[in-house]
């Protein structure tokens, strides 16, 4: 203890300020370790055991991760999982960035308090409450999309019990859902940007709005969408309630994510060892996910 005093004297902190500081959040530190850290820790060293909640767990050593490697349906479903990465990440992006230049513009900023509550508002239900919404609009026989479908001469559609329609119907009630916080942080950053970057470009030749929005807007708005690439891809990964509540993974295994495959595994079929060898491998996948992601927005900062 002396010798930890000792060291902060030595760099200027004031010791006594140190001790309160750490007393004050040492009721959060309590709790992130009980309700955080040490199911982490748990839920890895379980991988290296055969446990059913009902008898005593047996070590296997490596044999949960070697069963991994082998299951064709863990690999279809880590597949099925990058697949909705690709169709909710990317286009949330790209259409939240075009409608907040849309309402950042002068003559639309009358009318950006009406349409602002009508996006966020989605993000705010529970994803519970957007699956069962979309389960009804979805619905092929009694839902209202295919009702308008039959209203204009079409015809309707089996949305989520056809395995080729499916994801992209996880997709348009995933992109509806977060659409609006996307579109809130975006507008923010467009609002924070000096409006001396757009006078200085127009001396340099900066003539038109694409070319601002290219060499400008798009650039100076980066640690935004890296933030929101980095958030929407641990949603992605992790993606498991509005699975469960529209497809419970199917038709045919379609929509079968990682996250639910490992539920499956440990509390349906009492596999708790399996469940959690697949955890762990999500857990690093998900880590070096970011981690690339961090080296490449570090390695554009620094060009810039």
């Amino acid at each position: 203890m002396n010798f930890i005093l000792r060291k902060l004297k030595q760099r200027g902190y004031n010791p006594q300020l140190v001790i309160n500081a750490y007393l004050f959040i040492l009721p959060c530190l309590v709790l992130v370790m009980i309700f955080v850290l040490l199911p982490v820790l748990i839920t890895l060293g379980l991988g290296f055991f055969r446990y059913d909640a009902i008898r005593p767990p047996t070590f296997v050593k490596w044999s949960q991760y070697s069963k991994i490697i082998h299951d064709p349906i863990a690999w279809k479903s880590l597949y099925i999982t990058a697949y909705y990465l690709i169709g909710t990440l990317p286009p949330t992006i790209i259409l939240a960035f075009g409608l907040a230049l849309l309402l950042t513009e002068r003559w639309f900023k009358k009318l950006r308090s009406l349409f602002l509550p009508f996006y966020f508002f989605p993000f705010v239900i529970a994803y519970v409450a957007v699956g069962y919404i979309w389960a009804w609009i979805l619905d092929p026989l009694a839902g209202v999309l295919n009702y308008v479908f039959l209203l204009l001469g079409l015809d309707p559609l089996y949305w989520l019990r056809d395995p080729a329609m499916a994801m992209p119907s996880i997709w348009l009630i995933a992109n509806w859902k977060h659409l609006g916080f996307f579109l809130l942080l975006y507008i923010a950053g467009i609002a924070s940007l000096p409006e001396e970057y757009y006078d200085a470009a127009k001396i340099d030749g900066v003539s038109t709005k694409w070319q601002e929005i290219r060499y400008i807007t798009w650039p100076l708005l980066r640690p935004t969408t890296f933030f929101l690439t980095i958030m929407g891809s641990i949603g992605a990964l992790s993606v498991f309630d509005i699975i469960y509540v529209t497809t419970q993974g199917g038709p045919a295994n379609a929509t079968q994510v990682i996250v639910l495959y490992i539920w499956k595994k440990a509390f349906y079929l009492l596999r708790f060892g399996e469940g959690s060898a697949l955890t762990a491998l999500l857990f690093f996948m998900s880590l070096g996910i970011i981690w690339m992601q961090w080296k490449y927005y570090a390695s554009i900062t620094k060009e810039i």
